[in-house]
């Protein structure tokens, strides 16, 4: 298949599914659900060669990918709101859970303490 053949049914499939997606709200979520791991993928991908070469800076190259999936949620239209019980003492230490159910774990654990609260260190 030429390239330009390619491109073209790719610009028709995109086409209909942003029409499809207009009117039907279950179909624009399977496409952000669908989307969404593509995207970490090439986060991380896009991330990777920072990472290799600042090998020990943990807290950079996490703060990086936090940026990287902050943009993805504002591509995806997903908009973050962070309730708590309870007021957060930020003198003390807490522990976020996850059960990787989605990839929006992810997205959802850059976004409940700040993208520099998760970084590891050696």
């Amino acid at each position: 298949m030429e390239t330009t053949t390619f491109l073209n049914l790719l610009g028709w499939f995109t086409l209909v599914l942003t029409v499809v997606c207009q009117f039907s709200g279950l179909t624009k979520y399977y496409v952000k659900m669908a989307t969404l791991p593509v995207l970490m993928a090439a986060g991380s991908l896009v991330t990777l060669p920072r990472a290799a070469l600042h090998y020990g800076d943990f807290r950079g190259n996490s703060l990086l990918f936090a940026r990287v999936c902050r943009v993805f949620s504002y591509l995806l239209g997903i908009r973050w709101r962070v309730e708590v019980a309870e007021p957060v003492d930020k003198t003390r230490s807490y522990v976020v859970m996850c059960n990787h159910q989605s990839s929006l774990d992810t997205l959802a654990m850059m976004e409940v303490g700040g993208a520099e609260k998760y970084y590891t260190q050696p």
